[in-house]
């Protein structure tokens, strides 16, 4: 990653150790790396698909961080490349960072409203395990809040998610309680 010149495989490649130093919760580790690979991604390309991912990673390590504004920041950014690119798939993952920055601060109101767009960007689509994962998210947090009406919704939809799995990996994600 050190030598001269950048290209399409060293951007995925800085994207995954980003991921892995946050998923690690090595965050300023994680922050460091962000920031030295945007600045060299940047460089090569300023609509490489990886800085999606890379300004994503960011964004949630700033919210472990507890510096909302920087995760918004980047939050943001991962967002606009996302839909200028077109890539559905991960139109999900900014409004997801703004709920952990949210509800890193206790903003329990603002973080609810983005875990539900979360939601709503992954309910009618092929992500089957991160759609388990936000709704069980979902579920929790109703549940915790006493969303009694919102709870029953839910969990109608987590038996109906479970009743769909009908593939190898989905039966690891059918148990997220």
């Amino acid at each position: 990653l050190e030598s001269p010149g950048m290209d399409d495989q060293k951007s995925r490649t800085f994207s995954y150790l980003v991921s892995a130093y946050h998923s690690s919760f090595l965050y300023n580790e994680s922050k460091e790396l962000a920031l030295k690979a945007i600045h060299k991604v940047e460089k090569f390309n300023k609509d490489q698909p990886a800085l999606i991912m890379i300004y994503n990673n960011l964004a949630l390590t700033y919210g472990e961080l507890f510096q909302v504004d920087s995760s918004l920041f980047y939050a943001n950014k991962s967002e606009k490349l996302a839909r200028k690119l077109g890539k559905k798939e991960f139109f999900w993952r900014p409004d997801y960072a703004r709920y952990s920055a949210y509800e890193s601060i206790n903003k329990t109101d603002l973080s609810y409203v983005y875990l539900k767009k979360t939601y709503s960007h992954l309910k009618n689509g092929e992500d089957r395990m991160n759609r388990g994962f936000i709704l069980f998210l979902l579920l929790k947090f109703s549940k915790i809040k006493k969303l009694d009406h919102e709870f029953d919704g839910y969990l109608k939809e987590y038996v109906q998610f479970s009743k769909e799995g009908q593939k190898p990996m989905d039966v690891i994600h059918q148990n997220l309680f």
